[in-house]
Parts: C-alpha cells; structure tokens; sequence
C-alpha cells in the first residue's frame, strides 16, 4: 500500500483492496469497543486456523463483545473522563472571549 499526497491508497490488486478495506473496519469496530487492537487481532488471527469451517459455534468467543467481556485486561477506560476538563476549560475561555466582546 502507498499513500499519495492526497493521501489516496494505491493498492496492488482489487484483492489488496479488499482486503484493506476489512481489516480497516476490523480496526474500526475493536476501537469503538475500546478494546487493543493489536491484542485482539493477535488472539483472532491465531484462533482461526484452529476452527472448523462448519463449526460455527467456535466463532462466538471471537465476536468483539464476547471477547471483551472474557479479556477485560485488554478494555481501555472509556477517555470521556479523561477529555472531560478540557472540554470544560474551552467552555469557559468561550464564555470570558464572549462576555470581552459584549463589553
């Protein structure tokens, strides 16, 4: 993959392409769990070759809620918290820059 000064994606093949396309949504859906991604696809990508095709019940660990729930070790903390003062420090310099320019 190379990345243009668009920052377009150049990719070998349509295969590559699609491929890309799955991991980057792959990734997508661990962030919005809040989970480490590199932890999750490392237990993924090693628990697959071991399931049977047919075997579909063997699949349900791998699923991102489940596996959160049975690895909290690798759950980060929700950064609400964290983002929280500086959301309430921007409010209030809005609010003085406001009641400057009423002035």
């Amino acid at each position: 993959m190379a990345i243009g000064r668009k920052n377009h994606r150049f990719f070998g093949s349509l295969r590559g392409r699609q491929a890309a396309a799955t991991l980057d949504s792959v990734v997508q859906s661990v962030r919005l769990y809040h989970l480490d991604a590199v932890a999750y696809l490392t237990d993924v990508l090693r628990g697959l070759p071991v399931i049977a095709p047919t075997d579909t019940a063997a699949i349900g660990p791998l699923l991102l809620d489940r596996w959160a729930v049975a690895h909290q070790e690798h759950v980060h903390a929700s950064r609400d918290q964290e983002l929280q003062p500086a959301s309430c420090l921007r409010r209030q310099i809005r609010a003085r820059r406001r009641a400057m320019a009423n002035r």
